[in-house]
């Protein structure tokens, strides 16, 4: 019953009523989506509940895709209208539209944006919550994750004020935000990767760790959604710039819902693997097996799976990452989809209802 009634509410919530009670006092987020033509009906289900969770949400457009002819962005930019032309969105969410030669640069162009962004209450943005088209929280879990992180960020900023009781109120806090981009650099994540519909799930989970936080002050992208952090100058470092490790998100607190294969086949082949930064390691990985492209995968592992559910080894680069396909309870979609899910489906059964009577 608790359950329900947090998602009831949490459907219900307006922007400018960010859940935010755990983390913002010394976190502020700010969230970079990057998106072209692809999973754009994932996209019209996470914007609103980004809007609601966060202090701030940039959408960032590319004019060209990453790798592969250039398509239509008609249907992007109206979704995108819809959402940017609500009222109560307002001074919430920013469009960019712009052109980058590489995922890590849009990437970058991203947390550049935010750190020269001041909210209105004067507050700069301290993280980026990295989110794609097709990455969904469960919003519960993403609270309760970004309080986890705000935890250790606290008991940084905590110990630069017990330590530094003679600095300036500028100097102190100064050294308050070395020590929280310190202390939270970036953050990884399990996730639950999902394959053809949202009810089926990659059994046992990949083990790629996702990328879901970065510091803005001290972490920078080099290669796609990879990065680079070096510790921030301060007085309190004993060992400046050098490489540190960041955070991991235990699975118990949350974990990243990623939908990356829940496509038709010309979405998966002509708009996704085409022009996402991977693209060529696609393309090397079917000629490495004597393939003409990726037919030979589409047809013995995508299309075959419908019949065959019991097929393994189906990740087109690295086989042995995606075993086999469970399916996944209706418990565990984040609420958005579990309410897309249980509207089509009483859609569907109505139709079937209606053809029935028809027939009689």
């Amino acid at each position: 019953k608790d359950t329900l009634e947090f998602n009831f509410e949490w459907m219900n919530r307006k922007p400018s009523e960010i859940a935010s009670a755990g983390w913002s006092d010394v976190l502020c987020i700010g969230a970079v989506m990057l998106i072209y033509d692809d999973a754009l009906g994932f996209v019209d289900l996470i914007l609103p509940e980004l809007i609601a969770s966060v202090h701030h949400v940039l959408v960032l457009v590319s004019a060209l895709p990453w790798s592969g002819p250039p398509r239509s962005l008609t249907n992007t930019y109206s979704l995108l209208s819809k959402h940017l032309n609500k009222p109560e969105n307002h001074g919430h969410v920013s469009l960019v539209s712009g052109y980058w030669k590489s995922e890590e640069e849009q990437r970058q162009f991203g947390n550049d944006m935010l750190l020269k962004l001041k909210l209105k209450n004067g507050r700069q943005i301290t993280h980026a919550l990295v989110v794609d088209g097709d990455e969904f929280w469960h919003p519960a879990q993403l609270l309760r994750s970004l309080s986890l992180v705000a935890s250790v960020a606290r008991t940084a900023r905590d110990k630069v004020r017990r330590e530094n009781v003679q600095m300036t109120k500028a100097e102190i806090e100064k050294e308050e935000n070395a020590a929280i981009a310190f202390a939270t650099p970036f953050a990884r994540g399990h996730m639950a990767t999902y394959w053809k519909s949202i009810r089926s799930v990659i059994t046992p989970p990949e083990s790629l760790r996702i990328l879901w936080l970065i510091s803005l002050h001290c972490c920078e992208w080099v290669k796609a959604r990879e990065l680079s952090c070096l510790k921030p100058t301060s007085n309190f470092l004993e060992h400046q710039n050098s490489l540190f490790d960041g955070l991991m998100l235990d699975p118990t607190a949350g974990i990243v819902h990623h939908y990356s294969y829940v496509r038709t086949t010309h979405q998966l082949v002509h708009q996704k693997l085409a022009s996402f930064a991977h693209a060529q390691d696609v393309i090397d990985a079917a000629s490495d097996r004597g393939e003409r492209g990726i037919s030979s995968w589409v047809e013995n592992k995508w299309h075959k799976w419908n019949q065959y559910h019991n097929l393994t080894e189906l990740h087109p680069t690295h086989p042995p990452a995606y075993d086999h396909i469970e399916p996944q309870s209706l418990y565990d979609l984040p609420p958005v989809l579990r309410k897309a899910h249980l509207k089509f489906r009483k859609l569907i059964t109505e139709n079937n209802n209606k053809k029935n009577t028809d027939k009689n």
